[in-house]
């Protein structure tokens, strides 16, 4: 009996030396293999054809963002890894990746640019249960939803007002022709409505519409002598950058002086001005990015970003930055796919480049916008618009 005792005290003893002996080695030697697993964040964006540019700088400024992280130690002693997709600008395209990045196992997805296609994957992302953050999709038809999508720039809805009041009020315009490009319609018709709308109500007029489809044929000297045709004084531009510095281009050509007003899908994009050249002088719009950094964070996010790709950041750049940096704050909480929204919703405010973010109920931003007007091949600002509250 005494025996059998001691040899069940020995067995105690010897199983609480081996548990110490596995905390001491966890102490010395870190977390097992498992825990130290990257967490694995997807982006999916427009990196190939005509409207890569703007996906390239988003990709580019969410890159910056996962490695200033991942330099400090990642989250929660975990490294993060960015897993990357071009959508190809493509509705079929753009599906497959976002369920490619799920079948990897991402957290969370970083995309659209388009428009069209975050309105098109967001349902994917509702059934799966996996946060979108969109890197420029400000389509009004994903403002105000209950679902798996927020985004961190100005929604046309509340952009777009401020945008007919620019005209109105300060250029003085009374008659505007739209040109639109429908190979992005969720993005168009949104642009459209909510200029036509307010422009209207401060008793302006858009008296033509000129529509084009760039996925079936695009002619910039066409497209120009038909808005020349309507006689307006003025162009609500709501096309890539690409497109829209062509179409100044050829009405330039042919003496036209039409006062251009270029929406969030046109301006923002560095292919507007570098392909535009002089006849995109004067251009005016409304950004969520101050060209002329005027805070420490600015500066430090403009410096970081020339030494790491050696070219100067842009709106797209600044969204990609910080939807990155957004999540990880919340993945500093959780790892869970399904609560990443709610801890971004609860805390509500954050730090952007250019000043504060403040989400709504349904992660729609409201955050500091600038009027800016091209001039002498550079972008001016010219003071702050209010964006229009919810």
């Amino acid at each position: 009996m005494v025996n059998l005792l001691h040899s069940r005290r020995m067995i105690l003893v010897c199983a609480g030396l081996v548990a110490l002996t596995g905390m001491i080695l966890v102490l010395v030697f870190g977390p097992s293999p498992t825990t130290r697993q990257p967490i694995k964040i997807g982006l999916a964006t427009t990196l190939s054809g005509p409207a890569s540019t703007t996906g390239v700088h988003a990709r580019n400024g969410a890159m910056l963002a996962v490695e200033e992280v991942s330099a400090k130690g990642g989250v929660r002693g975990r490294p993060v890894e960015l897993v990357i997709k071009d959508d190809k600008a493509d509705t079929e395209e753009a599906l497959r990746v976002d369920q490619a990045l799920i079948d990897e196992g991402v957290v969370a997805i970083l995309g659209h640019y388009l428009s069209t296609l975050a309105v098109a994957t967001v349902p994917l992302m509702n059934e799966r249960g996996i946060l979108m953050i969109g890197l420029g999709s400000i389509t009004s038809a994903l403002t105000g939803l209950d679902d798996q999508f927020m985004r961190v720039e100005i929604p046309v809805d509340r952009e777009a007002p401020m945008m007919a009041a620019l005209a109105y009020d300060r250029l003085g315009l009374r008659d505007m022709v739209v040109v639109y490009d429908a190979s992005n319609p969720k993005i168009a018709d949104s642009w459209y409505t909510h200029f036509g709308k307010e422009f209207g109500n401060r008793g302006g007029r858009v008296s033509d519409v000129v529509s084009f489809d760039s996925r079936k044929s695009f002619s910039a000297p066409d497209l120009a002598r038909s808005i020349i045709k309507t006689r307006a004084e003025g162009m609500f531009l709501v096309t890539s950058g690409m497109h829209g510095a062509l179409i100044c281009q050829h009405l330039r050509r042919l003496g036209s002086t039409i006062t251009v007003v270029a929406s969030g899908w046109t301006f923002p994009s560095p292919d507007f001005l570098s392909n535009g050249g002089l006849a995109v002088e004067g251009t005016v719009s409304v950004s969520g990015f101050e060209e002329v950094p005027s805070s420490k964070r600015a500066v430090a996010f403009r410096q970081a970003y020339e030494r790491r790709f050696g070219t100067k950041p842009t709106e797209p750049s600044q969204n990609g930055y910080e939807a990155a940096h957004i999540l990880l704050e919340a993945l500093a909480v959780t790892d869970d796919p399904g609560r990443l929204k709610e801890i971004i919703l609860k805390k509500k405010v954050f730090q952007g480049i250019g000043g504060q973010i403040v989400f709504d109920e349904y992660g729609d931003p409201i955050r500091p916008a600038y009027i800016v007007e091209i001039r002498n091949r550079h972008i001016a600002t010219l003071g702050k618009a209010e964006p229009a509250k919810p």
